[in-house]
């Protein structure tokens, strides 16, 4: 008889009506998934806290830091299965101060990074964002937000600060937004209303967007945008010598 695999293990004790007691169990029980990639994090947490503490300073030390950067930037990243409804309000993969008490400096450095850098190809424009709170409804179900103190047009050589709600679906994998957006322009403190869609990928850090940034829609006021999000935390993950 062939061993069992952990799913195949759950599964049976579903099916036979087992009632987990302990806390653990039934996570493990109630979203599996989830529960495995806490379980992941949590061992790599301590990978990552030894290897920091520790004296060597060779460069395979280096490299072990970066291939334990890569796992904990993806068991961090946005994965439904969390408790619902819930408020991030700091979706980077920086962790808290616990595994920071080695390198204090680091955590401070790696939050003055933008979390979202966003191109603007259409007018040659570039939009920075530090943190985006997001409000996690469902497993399907996000308001994210769009928080850019600075969003530059290069073509019109003019600066806002721009802000907007983008109700989310996440479908496998892929996020679809659509919402509302407003610029303060900083010249004359003008307002601009205009509306994004976007389209995100590899746990929403890809994204793909287009929209007006202002009515009525014309051929000046239109941006097409593709932005890269938790630069911040990929900094902090796979640059062991920040804030050395």
């Amino acid at each position: 008889m062939r061993d069992l695999t952990f799913p195949e293990l759950i599964q049976a004790l579903q099916e036979r009506g087992y009632r987990p007691v302990e806390q653990n169990m039934q996570a493990a029980m109630t979203e599996p998934a989830a529960w495995g990639r806490r379980t992941v994090r949590k061992a790599l947490d301590r990978s990552v806290d030894g290897e920091r503490a520790a004296s060597d300073d060779s460069a395979f030390k280096g490299t072990i830091q970066r291939a334990l950067g890569f796992g904990e930037l993806w068991t961090r990243g946005f994965a439904p299965g969390a408790a619902y409804p819930h408020l991030d309000l700091d979706p980077s993969s920086i962790p808290g101060e616990s595994l920071a008490r080695h390198d204090p400096g680091r955590r401070l450095l790696a939050h003055l990074i933008p979390y979202r850098i966003g191109l603007d190809v259409h007018e040659a424009g570039i939009s920075l964002s530090w943190v985006e709170p997001a409000l996690r409804l469902s497993r399907q179900v996000s308001l994210l937000s769009e928080v850019s103190p600075i969003d530059y047009e290069s073509s019109q050589g003019r600066i806002s600060s721009t802000v907007g709600l983008l109700p989310t679906l996440h479908v496998l994998g892929t996020s679809f937004s659509a919402g509302p957006r407003l610029s303060v322009y900083w010249a004359d403190g003008s307002l601009a209303a205009g509306a994004e869609v976007r389209v995100g990928f590899l746990q929403d850090r890809l994204a793909l967007g287009l929209g007006a940034r202002d009515f009525p829609l014309h051929n000046r006021n239109f941006f097409i945008l593709v932005s890269l999000a938790d630069l911040n935390g990929t900094a902090y993950w796979l640059l062991p010598g920040l804030g050395r």
